[in-house]
C-alpha cells in the first residue's frame, strides 16, 4: 500500500506515519510538507492508494489544492485531515470531491477505522455530517467550487496577465499560480486559459474591467 501524507507539521507526520506502519503492513509512506512539495512526486501518483491532505498551509491551502490532486491522480481517494471541524470546511471538502474528512481530534483507532473505510471504497464523514452528501449535488449546480484566490487569478487571466505578473500582483510564487491555474481549468472544464476565460465570461464570473 502506498500513501501520500501532506502536512506541514513534522511531529504530526511522524506520529501518523508510525501509526500507519504499525497498523498496515508493507506500505510506503511518502511525506510532503506542502501541496507544492507533494506535486513533485506526481510521477509516483499512479501507485498511490490514498492521499492524506491537511487543510492549513501558509500559502496554498488544502481546499485549493484538492482539484489539482484530483486532476493528476483521478483514481486516488483524497482524504482531508484537519484540526478544523467547521461545517463549511467539511462541506467544501466533501462537495469538492474528497473521499473523507477526518478531524485531527479523533483517536488513533478512530482515524485508522476511517482510513480503512475509505480504502474499502466508502466515504468517511464525522458523526452528524451525513446530510452533507445529500446537499453536494445541489451545491455543485450553484457554484464553480473556485476559491476567492482562484477567482482573483481567473480575473487576472482574463486581463491577459502572465503567471509571472499574477505572482507579482498577488504576492504568491509563480509555482503556486500555476497550481491555481490548473485548478481553475479543471473547475471550468476548460482545456486552456483562453477557453477558461470564455467559459467564465459566459457564467458571469468575470468583472467588467
Amino acid at each position: 500500500m502506498h500513501i501520500l501524507l501532506v502536512d506541514d507539521h513534522t511531529l504530526f507526520r511522524e506520529a501518523l506515519r508510525n501509526l500507519l506502519e504499525q497498523s498496515f503492513g508493507g506500505q510506503r509512506i511518502i511525506e510532503a510538507a506542502s501541496p507544492q512539495e507533494a506535486f513533485r512526486y506526481s510521477p509516483l501518483f499512479d501507485e498511490l492508494d490514498m492521499i492524506l491532505l491537511d487543510l492549513d498551509f501558509p500559502e496554498y491551502n488544502g481546499l485549493e489544492a484538492l482539484p489539482t490532486f484530483q486532476l493528476v491522480a483521478p483514481a486516488t481517494p483524497v482524504v482531508v485531515l484537519s484540526a478544523s471541524e467547521k461545517p463549511s470546511d467539511i462541506r467544501r471538502a466533501i462537495c469538492g470531491g474528497a473521499a473523507g474528512y477526518i478531524p485531527k481530534t479523533v483517536s488513533g483507532n478512530a482515524m485508522l477505522e476511517a482510513i480503512r473505510q475509505v480504502l474499502d471504497g466508502e466515504i468517511f464523514l464525522p458523526p452528524g455530517f451525513a446530510a452533507i452528501m445529500e446537499n453536494c449535488e445541489q451545491d455543485a449546480a450553484n457554484t464553480t467550487g473556485l476559491t476567492g484566490r482562484q477567482l482573483e487569478i481567473l480575473q487576472l487571466m482574463a486581463d491577459g496577465r502572465t503567471n509571472k505578473a499574477i505572482a507579482r500582483i498577488t504576492g504568491i510564487t509563480e509555482g503556486t499560480v500555476k497550481l491555481h491555474v490548473t485548478a481553475v481549468l479543471k473547475a471550468l472544464g476548460a482545456g486552456n486559459r483562453t477557453e477558461a476565460v470564455v467559459l467564465a465570461g459566459r457564467r458571469g464570473l468575470l468583472g467588467n474591467a
